[in-house]
Order: C-alpha cells, then structure tokens, then sequence
C-alpha cells in the first residue's frame, strides 16, 4: 500500500503570505509543512506560461481559453474547482495536489493533461463531457469520492489509468466516448468500491487490466471491439450485462470471483474462462442485486436470467472443449428451466388462467418426467453412470418383488431363491426371454410386462446418452 495523505489540518486565521499545514497519512503518520497562501488564484489567460508550486489555494478561478501551460503540481486546494467548459490548448498538469473540495473539470484539453499522483478528498469529482487529446491518470488517489466521466470524449493512443488507489469511491464511465486509443492500462489498480462502465464502446487494439484488486468491476451495455481484452487481476464481482463481445476476452487469469452477472452479454467472438462450472454455478447464484434495473430498482436474477447465463458459459466451455464443465452447465441450465418454467404454471393458476385439471396434469409431467426421469435418471442425458445405476437398482427392485412368489414354488435357501428371481429379472430386462420360470402366475406376468417395457425403455436412454458422449 502507498502512502496518501487522507486529510489535511490548517488555521487560516491571521494567516499573511505562509500557513503551516499537518497532513495526515493512511499508514497513521503525520506530517508539517509550510505552504504559502494564495486566498484567489485567478489563472489568467493572457499568459505565455503560469507554474505554480507548493501552494495553499482558496479558490481556483479559471477565464475561458488558454494558449499557455499550466503548471499547479504539489499544491493543496480548499475550495471546489470549476473550469467552467474551458479550452486548454497547452499542456496542463495537476501532478502531486490534493483537492479538498468538489472539482469539476469539465474543458477542451487539446495538449497532455495530467493528474499523475494528484489525490481528491472531495465528494463529487467530475469530469463529464470532457474533451481529452492525451491525459494522464497514473497513480491518482480518491477517498470517499464519487468520480464521473459522463460523455466524455478521450481521443488519444494510450489511456493510462495505471497505479491508482479508490477508498470508499465509485468510479463511473457513462457515455464515454474512446477514439483512436490503441491501450487501455488499467494496471495496479486498487478499489474496494466499484467501478462501472455504462454505454462505452472499446474499438482499440488492447485492454489490459493487470494486478489490479477491485471489489465491483461493472460493463453494462458496453461493446468490445477490440483485439484481445485481458483480465489479469483479483475481482469480487464482475458484470457483464447487456453488452457485447466482438474478439478475445481473456479471464484465465481472473481471481477471488464471488459474484458474476452475465445477463443478456453476446459473444460473437471468443471469451477464455478459467473457472470450473461449480465455481461458476456459486457466482451466478449469489443473491445479491448487481446493476440498477430499467425502472430504477436494484436488480436481482430471475429463472430465465440464470437459465441465459448457464447457456452462455455453457456454450464458452464447448468452445473451449471442457466437457465436462459443460456438461454440469448444461444441467444447471436446464434446471433453472424446469424452476422457472414451475413457478409460471403456479402463477398462471393462481391467476385462474390454468384449470385445475391442466394443473394436474403439468405436477405429474412435472415430478415424474423432468424431476425423475430426465434430472435424476441422467442428469439431462449427461451421465453414463447415472443411467447404469438405475439399470441396476431397477433388476434388483423386480426381483425383489420376485422373491415371494418364488418362496411359494422352490424349496431352495433364501438366498438362492433371491438369485433365482434375479436371474429371471436380468433376462426380463434386457428382454431375452427364456421362458424358463415354472412360477409365472398372473401377477408376474403383469410385473415381467412392466419390467420389459423399463428395459427397453432405459437400455435406449443408456444408448442415447453413450452416442452424445462419443459424437463430442
């Protein structure tokens, strides 16, 4: 962790030209200096050049167009800061100050811009509908801040965001515009906020977000037409919300995932995920509100969201030929499904909309073919084993039912009389029929009718879910 200064004690009181300023650091140590007191800054226009250094300043005042460079680095600044749509066509740094109060930069910046190593302690930084040709977030530091880039408009070959450090912050890109920048670097970042990117369009050629530890990290409605985008970083919860995916995404590297938002996210391109599917499934599920809904609620995941984001990683882990990752998906997809679909019909009786007997009919399709025979038989056609265990346990369950009738014809031990039935239980399951039973009553008739029916039935199942293994 670096050392940032989060507050800062002055007495103006009788203060002439010097003012002695304590600031107090994040590691619990302070430290005195001397400033000298500027009460107005008023930056004039009409100047070849304005560098101002090591000062305490009351109230920033800015006019309407400058041609110089402007130079106010390792200052303090009180007062809010407002430069009023501004046209800057010389180069302007704010390298090393702290701004105490609400800033709004809002300006034409046609030369290098930088706030490399500057800290805001104010509530609302603003740089909304901004115009950047270069500009330089390296190292910046924000605490209990809430920073906007709305519509802003960055045109420039790198976009540096590298090194920065957010405390209680939110960070928000709505509407911002990024034209002809090759590099975003969103490197050693440092936020246990969020960081939110509404409506932003990457067309570069890389985004790189690299040893960063985020706790939000939100994209919604955003398009990613560049190359290759890497997430190289340790992210709490990451959204992905309405957007799209036109070329590589690369989230091999991703850690700490706790929560993930896929809703309504298209990959036309290709998207590397390192998660398994359990781990996924956890992320997905987490009931906790991610993005603001189209009415202004907090929003949570239904059915049919979850069931579109299972698909979607479904579909991410075949083609990437993780099997069976995709084959878990797949049947969590399905289950979300089989829920969602469960709670419409509740809905629609209640409702009135759905007749008693309809309803009826949809509970037993409901419990006896999606619940037993696809989920638990084979797990939505996925699981050989699955299949053969219930083989297995449906021979012993026949000649279960078997054994008694036996015990009435055969004089032979229990054990044998179970192994008899057995017998004639396998050969009525797999249909072979040897007609060698001397105990074929009429019941058993009915029960070997039911029985070779199953096995017809589960052999072709077994058979089904073999061929979807083997066509993979």
């Amino acid at each position: 962790m670096r050392r940032r200064v989060e507050n800062c004690e002055y007495c103006l009181e009788g203060a002439n030209n010097e003012v002695e300023v304590l600031s107090h650091y994040n590691d619990g140590l302070t430290d005195k200096r001397t400033y000298r007191y500027v009460e107005k800054l008023h930056v004039d226009k009409l100047s070849t050049k304005l560098d101002f250094k090591n000062l305490l300043i009351g109230e920033l005042i800015y006019d309407d167009i400058y041609d110089c460079d402007i130079n106010i680095e390792n200052c303090i600044v009180i007062e809010d800061v407002d430069t009023d749509f501004a046209l800057f066509n010389g180069r302007v740094s704010y390298a090393g100050t702290i701004f105490l109060g609400n800033c709004e930069f809002t300006g034409n910046y046609n030369d290098n811009c930088s706030f490399e190593n500057t800290s805001f302690l104010g509530k609302r930084i603003s740089f909304n509908e901004s115009d950047f040709h270069f500009v330089n977030f390296q190292l910046m530091y924000a605490k209990n801040s809430d920073i906007n880039f709305f519509l802003t408009y960055f045109e420039c070959e790198e976009f540096l965001f590298n090194d920065t450090e957010f405390v209680d912050t939110k960070v928000k890109f709505e509407g911002t515009v990024f034209k002809n920048v090759d590099l975003f670097n969103f490197i050693g970042i440092e936020s246990n906020n969020e960081i939110i990117f509404n409506r932003v369009n990457f067309d570069c050629t890389e985004i790189r977000w690299f040893k960063s530890n985020i706790h939000k990290l939100a994209f919604v409605t955003c398009e990613f037409q560049c190359k290759n985008a890497d997430f190289e970083m340790s992210c709490e919860m990451l959204i992905l919300h309405e957007g799209m995916n036109a070329k590589i995404m690369n989230f091999q590297k991703l850690q700490n995932l706790k929560q993930l938002d896929m809703c309504d996210f298209v990959n036309l391109g290709r998207i590397n995920w390192n998660y398994s599917a359990e781990e996924t499934i956890r992320a997905f599920s987490v009931k906790e509100p991610t993005v603001w809904g189209k009415r202004g609620e907090l929003h949570i995941a239904d059915h049919k969201e979850l069931e579109y984001e299972y698909k979607f990683i479904k579909d991410i882990y075949v083609s990437t030929m993780q099997y069976e990752n995709q084959d878990i998906m797949y049947c969590a997809m399905c289950r979300e499904r089989r829920k969602g679909t469960f709670l419409d019909k509740k809905s629609l009786y209640k409702e009135r909309k759905l007749n008693p007997f309809q309803y009826i009919l949809y509970q037993l399709k409901h419990g006896v073919v999606d619940c037993f025979i696809e989920d638990f038989m084979s797990c939505y056609a996925t699981s050989i084993m699955r299949v053969l265990m219930v083989i297995v346990m449906s021979i012993i369950l026949f000649a279960l039912i078997y054994t008694p009738v036996i015990v009435v014809y055969d004089v032979q031990s229990l054990i044998s009389k179970f192994l008899s039935a057995l017998y004639y239980s396998g050969i009525t399951f797999f249909t072979i029929g040897y007609a060698e039973a001397e105990f074929t009553t009429s019941f058993i008739k009915v029960i070997s009718i039911i029985e070779g029916f199953s096995g017809v039935f589960l052999m072709s199942y077994l058979t089904a879910v073999f061929v979807r293994k083997l066509a993979r």
